[in-house]
């Protein structure tokens, strides 16, 4: 009979510092993975007055603390409201006197976007990231903007593109009307930038750019520019992604369209977001921890074997 030979003690002791060596990889691996996927973000979104479904919709999204409703009518109230959401109600006199105001092609002074702005610059919240949407953004799933942060832990600007003129003759030979009408307004200077910005994630920096030059000039300048130009002249990390191709100014979405992980602009009807919204998805961030350790604890068997078969 046949006795299997047991490893001797400095096989024993290599094969216990191999283990030990892999699960402290792992550990600390997982440690970083986790802390890339939670840099905090914020989402806000930008509304006029929302109503109860737009509600629903919202409470639905993870972790709800970090969820603000920013809404342009300050005496609106929103049917069925019991706290589960921050809302930012801004007086539109004090934001415009900090210099938040103009940011709109066609109405002057304040609304739900330059009070965000407002909010977020002079409020001492932490953060490192902000989504600034507007309602009629369609969002396929609750965990799509987790989505996102997880496959973009970094940038300064999340946004659908980002186009830049370099000259008076990039301007010229440009099919965008709006940089004559309303690119004047802005104090700096050529190159500028664009890009539909109904769906965004700003960084901290970014937002501290924009309130230095609220408070230096006393104004801001058209919406579309404000953002990547800002971004532009103070050297941050400009990032256009796929997922905000779907920000558009005119579109018409049918459900064949849809993908999980885009946003989609625009889709006014509160109901039709709803009919278009896709359901059963699950979360990515839990998704990918559970890949993450999947992939790790099958390395460390293969390895713990390779050595046991020697």
């Amino acid at each position: 009979m046949k006795i299997a030979r047991m490893p001797s003690y400095p096989m024993c002791n290599s094969i216990a510092s191999l283990i030990a060596f892999v699960l402290s990889f792992s550990i600390h691996f997982i440690r970083f993975t986790y802390n890339k996927m939670n840099r905090k973000s914020l989402i806000c979104f930008l509304t006029v007055n929302p109503g109860k479904l737009f509600y629903q919709f919202v409470k639905q999204i993870p972790n709800p603390e970090r969820i603000y409703i920013c809404i342009d009518r300050s005496n609106h109230e929103i049917p069925g409201y019991q706290n589960e959401i921050k809302l930012i109600k801004v007086d539109k006199t004090k934001c415009e006197q900090k210099g938040f105001k103009n940011t709109h092609s066609k109405i002057r002074g304040a609304t739900s976007r330059e009070k965000a702005l407002y909010y977020f610059c002079t409020h001492d919240i932490d953060f490192d990231h902000i989504w600034f949407i507007e309602d009629d953004v369609f969002i396929p799933n609750i965990t799509t903007i987790d989505y996102l942060d997880n496959k973009y832990p970094r940038g300064d600007l999340l946004c659908q593109e980002n186009f830049v003129v370099n000259t008076k003759s990039d301007v010229e030979k440009s099919d965008w009307p709006m940089w004559d009408n309303y690119s004047i307004k802005t104090k700096y200077p050529l190159p500028w930038a664009k890009s539909m910005i109904c769906a965004i994630r700003c960084s901290k920096k970014l937002l501290d750019c924009i309130q230095d030059y609220a408070n230096k000039y006393g104004e801001l300048f058209m919406c579309e520019i404000l953002f990547n130009t800002t971004a532009l002249h103070n050297n941050l990390s400009v990032l256009p992604i796929d997922e905000l191709s779907g920000i558009k100014w005119r579109g018409n979405w049918r459900k064949r369209d849809i993908k999980t992980n885009y946003l989609y602009h625009p889709v006014k009807s509160i109901p039709e977001q709803y009919k278009l919204r896709s359901r059963g998805s699950h979360d990515p961030k839990t998704l990918n921890t559970a890949l993450i350790l999947g992939i790790i604890c099958g390395i460390s068997l293969i390895i713990i074997s390779l050595i046991l078969s020697f």
